[in-house]
């Protein structure tokens, strides 16, 4: 062991991921988790691993999941939002099952810093009958992703490590294992499985493999029961039950309110499949227990059917109860005052508690979207050029954007921005738009990185049914509100090698788009004209606005 050091909760991930002989990463950034990445690249030469940004998160689990059919362990690094375009493959994978380790690190965003939504991607975890770990303490990090790993290859199947924006960000002081990766293995050869189709999803083997998914939860369930992750303590007739993160949350709590010691508490880890054998003798003796969790009341939901199979008579208070918020992230100071309505007391004034929300990413880099666009930055000639442009034309103009530094066109002083919703999403949206009102002049606002991410799919939707409208991408060569990772118009992967840049309007002549026009903002006159152009052109037109950001 090393000496006690300062670690944060993806630091910890990412340092059981080299421990477990991780060979191949890729993500798409969006915190939380994109610091297990960039964590990870930093020591991809000295540990022999592949790391990429991948185009989209659907692409990035695809390699991922090649790369462990083919026996070397693989991790996916992405948000909640990005488990949803992933999920497609997913739901065939869980059925095929895997070779070599393959986690899945996904990162919720209570209170959506940094997000369209907060949603909880333990629902999705269920949906798609994935086993799911949440470490409930920094300190079980790099413990918690060895263990999936070598979970994962044991029972065959994708295993997914689900964090939080707080469990990133935390730190501890941890005596970290040294970080010795085993040997690389030799590859499999995918093709000797043929016969067997293994790595075929068909309707032919959907039934016998769904059957063996499910023995294989149930074998997790009573593995996940005798889980070192998992912490039960106290007794008494009321009990606590904290849920991953959520059991460092509640120690701060307590800490603060010194009550005594008569309350049993169970830290759970292990959410999916949750261990019965293990909650149900932790509910048996108690009146009441108080469920806390992030973000839904998954676990309060699934502990009240569990008592009830049981016939085990206990009170079960948390979001539904009214006990705890349902929205945004639990701080410590909302967790006690939970914990006193429960226990019927009343809570100190003014507690002690350091809050675990989130602070904002790169502060000193990035400013709240409310301060709107950064200085210099080149939306800001572009967007006052379309403002003149559909001011000659007499137009008002509607504008669709993906999530990204467009966000920032809502907030004064342009106030341009009308529909903002998932990454990829604006070219559909606005070929919808335009499909209802022919007299509008809508204009979608892919950023670099979503054009590649979907919304190419989206121009090639309208350019095959002919949508009267305008699709202007926002090369700013970066990836720049999640941190400046590059994109593909940059031609440098993530291990920084450099190679010709993919340009969108390459794509022009294979869309059979005939308005193509590519500008840079410090040019008003070319600015002006691309947009006079496209504003009076009867058919799809694409604008490509490139020049870099201001962060660069």
């Amino acid at each position: 062991m090393s000496e006690p050091q300062p670690v944060n909760g993806e630091q910890a991930l990412a340092h059981g991921a080299i421990r477990a002989g991780v060979r191949v990463v890729a993500g798409y950034p969006g915190s939380p988790s994109t610091a297990v990445l960039t964590g990870l690249l930093s020591v991809a030469d000295e540990y022999g691993i592949y790391v990429e940004w991948s185009v989209n998160e659907k692409v990035a689990f695809e390699v991922c999941w090649g790369a462990a059919i083919s026996g070397l362990r693989s991790l996916l690094c992405v948000k909640g939002v990005g488990l949803n375009v992933a999920l497609d493959t997913v739901m065939a994978v869980n059925l095929a099952g895997t070779r070599a380790g393959c986690v899945l690190v996904v990162g919720d965003d209570p209170s959506a810093y940094r997000s369209q939504n907060e949603q909880d991607s333990r629902l999705l975890g269920q949906f798609a009958e994935l086993p799911m770990i949440e470490a409930t303490r920094v300190a079980d990090g790099c413990g918690v992703m060895e263990y999936a790993f070598e979970l994962s290859e044991r029972i065959e199947m994708p295993v997914i490590v689900r964090e939080v924006r707080s469990f990133g960000f935390t730190q501890a002081d941890i005596a970290l294992p040294p970080a010795e990766a085993p040997p690389a293995p030799a590859p499999a050869d995918v093709t000797l499985e043929r016969a067997q189709r293994r790595w075929i999803a068909s309707t032919s083997n959907v039934i016998p493999r769904h059957r063996q998914l499910h023995e294989k939860l149930d074998g997790v369930e009573s593995e996940f029961c005798r889980s070192p992750f998992n912490g039960v303590a106290g007794k008494g007739t009321v009990g606590i039950l904290a849920a991953g993160f959520c059991g460092s949350k509640v120690d701060a709590a307590l800490d603060a309110m010194a009550l005594p010691g008569d309350i049993a508490r169970l830290d759970l880890a292990t959410l999916l499949p949750m261990p019965s054998d293990l909650v149900i003798p932790f509910l048996d003796p108690l009146d009441r227990v108080l469920i806390v969790e992030e973000i839904e009341p998954y676990v309060e939901t699934r502990v009240k059917a569990m008592a009830y199979d049981a016939g085990v008579k206990v009170e079960v208070c948390g979001k539904q109860s009214g006990h705890l918020p349902r929205e945004g992230e639990l701080l410590a100071a909302q967790i006690a005052e939970g914990v006193a309505t429960f226990l019927g007391t009343t809570p100190p004034a003014d507690l002690p508690i350091t809050p675990f929300s989130a602070p904002p990413l790169k502060p000193s880099l990035i400013p709240p979207v409310s301060d709107g666009l950064c200085e210099g930055c080149p939306y800001d000639p572009t967007f006052r050029a379309l403002g003149a442009a559909l001011e000659d034309v007499g137009a008002r103009g509607v504008i669709v954007a993906d999530p990204g530094c467009a966000v920032r066109l809502m907030v004064p002083p342009l106030e341009m921005l009308d529909v903002k919703m998932a990454m990829g999403s604006c070219v559909g949206i606005a070929a919808g738009i335009a499909r209802s009102n022919p007299e509008a002049c809508v204009i979608a606002c892919p950023g670099d990185s979503g054009f590649f991410h979907s919304a190419l799919l989206g121009l090639a939707n309208a350019a095959y049914n002919r949508v009267r409208m305008i699709v202007l991408v926002l090369d700013n060569l970066t990836t720049a509100l999640s941190g400046c990772q590059p994109s593909p118009t940059t031609g440098r992967t993530a291990a920084g090698v450099d190679g010709a840049p993919l340009l969108p309007e390459k794509f022009a002549d294979a869309l059979n788009i005939d308005l193509v026009r590519v500008f840079d903002p410090s040019d008003p006159l070319a600015t002006r004209g691309a947009f006079a152009d496209a504003l009076a052109h009867d058919d799809l037109s694409l604008l490509v606005m490139r020049s870099p950001c201001i962060l660069l």
